[in-house]
């Protein structure tokens, strides 16, 4: 089984905030922070629909859009905060707890809550046009660039982009997600699970 893994998992190492791959090549991952666009005003809708046409026509590198669902473990949160109101010694703040712990039993009651996550990976090469390996500083120049036309195009559309430099946990834990979206509510996330060396 771990062999088998092994094989199929295209990953060999995540450094520096980068997924190396077995081939040479690297990527990167950043979560775009999405905005609320039925609130906006039509004049607003089109203003980003427009920038968005924008920023896709003029990216010159290729880019890979995810978009990650995953069920909102509610009951936790209530847990939580029934746990709060017990100790609670303020009476307006116990008041306000008890309200709001009654809608949050209605919505857990009526349907599953769906957390969303946004992200673009955007890949580099790990060789040069002439087919030598590029250097690491080499490989994180050419990054910066890329996400610093993603900032400047998005924010344009009022999107905030996440950047995991030298993060390497945060990268983890977002393969962690991505590899075990069918389990997650009764998964939790360790750092050995992820040690891509000893896959």
């Amino acid at each position: 089984m771990r062999q088998s893994l092994k094989q199929w998992c295209p990953i060999k190492r995540i450094v520096q905030g980068m997924i190396e791959l077995k081939n040479g090549d690297f990527c990167k991952i950043l979560e775009v922070v999405p905005i609320n666009f039925a609130l906006k005003s039509e004049r607003e809708q089109e203003q980003i629909l427009y920038q968005y046409k924008t920023f896709l026509k003029t990216c010159d590198f290729s880019m890979q859009i995810l978009i990650f669902s995953k069920r909102y473990d509610i009951e936790g949160h209530i847990a939580n905060l029934e746990r709060r109101y017990q100790q609670e010694e303020n009476e307006k703040v116990r008041g306000m707890l008890e309200k709001y712990l009654e809608e949050l039993r209605k919505i857990a009651g009526n349907k599953d809550i769906i957390s969303r996550k946004f992200y673009l990976v955007i890949r580099e090469s790990g060789k040069s046009e002439s087919k030598y390996k590029r250097s690491m500083e080499e490989i994180e120049r050419a990054f910066e660039e890329k996400i610093l036309k993603v900032k400047n195009s998005l924010k344009k559309t009022g999107n905030e982009v996440r950047n995991f430099e030298r993060d390497d946990e945060q990268v983890m834990k977002i393969l962690f997600d991505i590899f075990h979206r069918r389990s997650l509510k009764n998964t939790i996330y360790r750092k050995d699970l992820l040690k891509w060396s000893r896959i």
